[in-house]
């Protein structure tokens, strides 16, 4: 019995040294799978894992060949690319409370744009199919008009509001705005309906007397007036159905014919268009004096109105 046991002895600490020393098992190459929940630690320490066979390496050229059910098969997969969808106007832009807003451009699908029809009810709906997209000013056209359908080819964020300008088309292509800090040398103040406001023509240099004198507007279809939101600025545009003459009561000056304003001349609560003329020069009203055309403290210093 003693002889057994002084057998046994060193054994048993043979194998007490070796329970407490590390246990390196010997991995192969390529031979172990990646625990792939484990994040960094995927593999043991010293090897990495390839993502592509799942499998831990210290030596990528000792790689075997892999296995047929290792290798992804690529021959018929589709590749899905994201949709390119319209942009909004900016992450900081707070919507309105309608279906959807066209000055943000939110509320409508990926590949809509939110816009007004020409009731002035809003529209989720895509470019004209087909169609060039037609920027600021541009002419453009309408389909489907008048309907929650209603489209146009002008670009996003923008809407082809119908007017006598476009050359045959149907209108031209108008920014939404919110204030006129929005637009660019143009004033926020075109209501195309349910409140939604788009920006005006730009300010132009132009002169906006009367007749043979009206001048400075390219092309024959556009005209020259003083503005009816900012009296010390000129804009060339079309004429605003129906066309009033002198006399006639108005809400814009472009209602009138090019050479006159719509302004309250008679100081009396209701505007109507009047002659525009040269400050300082009677000739221009007759021998009576050209008054000075002015909103709130705003004035033009060098164009007025024929008060009679």
């Amino acid at each position: 019995m003693r002889f057994r046991l002084r057998s046994i002895a060193p054994l048993l600490a043979s194998l007490a040294g070796a329970a407490l020393g590390c246990y390196k098992p010997n991995i192969q190459d390529w031979g172990l799978k990646c625990a792939m929940d484990a994040g960094t630690k995927a593999c043991p320490e010293g090897f990495k894992c390839d993502v592509a066979s799942q499998r831990c390496y210290q030596n990528p050229d000792a790689a075997p060949d892999r296995p047929v059910s290792d290798v992804p098969d690529t021959r018929d997969a589709e590749v899905s690319e994201p949709p390119i969808c319209l942009d909004a106007k900016s992450p900081s832009c707070t919507p309105g409370s309608g279906m959807c807003d066209p000055f943000c451009q939110t509320g409508c699908g990926c590949k809509e744009k939110c816009s007004v029809n020409t009731n002035g009810a809003l529209t989720c709906n895509e470019l004209t199919p087909g169609q060039m997209v037609h920027g600021l000013g541009l002419p453009c056209d309408i389909g489907k008009r008048g309907t929650a359908m209603q489209t146009d080819n002008c670009d996003n964020g923008l809407v082809c509001l119908e007017d006598t300008c476009g050359g045959g088309s149907a209108g031209r292509c108008y920014q939404f705005c919110r204030t006129n800090a929005d637009c660019n040398n143009a004033p926020c103040d075109r209501d195309i309906g349910g409140g939604i406001k788009v920006c005006d023509v730009p300010f132009d240099d132009c002169v906006p007397l009367p007749s043979s004198a009206n001048t400075g507007c390219p092309g024959m279809a556009l005209g020259c007036w003083l503005s009816t939101t900012d009296p010390s600025k000129t804009i060339c545009d079309c004429q605003f159905p129906p066309g009033l003459g002198e006399g006639d009561l108005c809400t814009r000056s472009r209602e009138c014919y090019p050479g006159l304003v719509c302004v309250d001349r008679q100081g009396l609560g209701f505007t109507e268009c009047a002659r525009v003329c040269r400050l300082g020069v009677p000739a221009d009203c007759n021998g009576s004096p050209c008054a000075t055309y002015m909103i709130g403290m705003v004035a033009n210093t060098t164009f007025g109105f024929c008060r009679f």
